[in-house]
Order: C-alpha cells, then structure tokens, then sequence
C-alpha cells in the first residue's frame, strides 16, 4: 500500500512538472541550437520569398533572366574596352603627331 502511495505521488509530481513545463517558454536554445519559440509571420514570408527565389534560380524563366544579366554584363564591358582602345588610339595619334611637328633628322 505505501509503495502503491509512493508511486501515485511520483505520478502526480510527474504530470505537474509537464503542465508547468509546457506552460512555459524556453528563452535558451534547445539541444539542437534552435530557438523553441514560435515564428512571426514576417519570418515564414521571409523564407518563403527565399524559397521561391531559390526555385525561380533553377527555372527557365530564371535562367533566362541570368542570361540577359550576363549578356547586358558582357556588352558593358566590351564597350568599356571599345572605348579604352579608342582612347588609347588617340593618345598614339596626338603623340606621333605632336613628335612629327618638331622632329629633324641629327645630321
């Protein structure tokens, strides 16, 4: 009977311990590192936006849009080294020039 008694008490202690446990909110992370703690909404749609951008990256319509970036990227710079040629060239051309003006042959 009192190890019966015992028992029961053990119990009830038990079934306390998890209805204040679940009553409260952990602050600490669990074993895992992970906050226990419920998300926000702004969170989820955070993720979700992720998500879905993740997808869109491995979609056709997504690689189709990489491929115009990189193809606008690759004309950008094809001009910008255009216009370094360009620029390079006039420099030649004003410095034969400006040699050509004053320039004798040593006798």
């Amino acid at each position: 009977m009192e190890h019966e008694f015992e028992r029961n008490a053990r119990t009830a202690e038990a079934e306390q311990s998890k209805r204040a446990a679940s009553r409260v909110k952990p602050t600490e992370p669990d074993r895992a590192g992970k906050q226990s703690a419920q998300r926000s909404v702004g969170d989820v749609e955070r993720e979700l936006r992720g998500i879905d951008e993740a997808v869109k990256s491995r979609t056709s319509e997504g690689r189709a849009e990489q491929a115009e970036r990189r193809r606008a990227e690759q004309e950008a710079h094809q001009r910008a080294e255009a216009e370094r040629r360009a620029a390079e060239e006039q420099q030649r051309i004003a410095s034969r020039r400006y040699i050509g003006r004053d320039w004798e042959p040593e006798r």
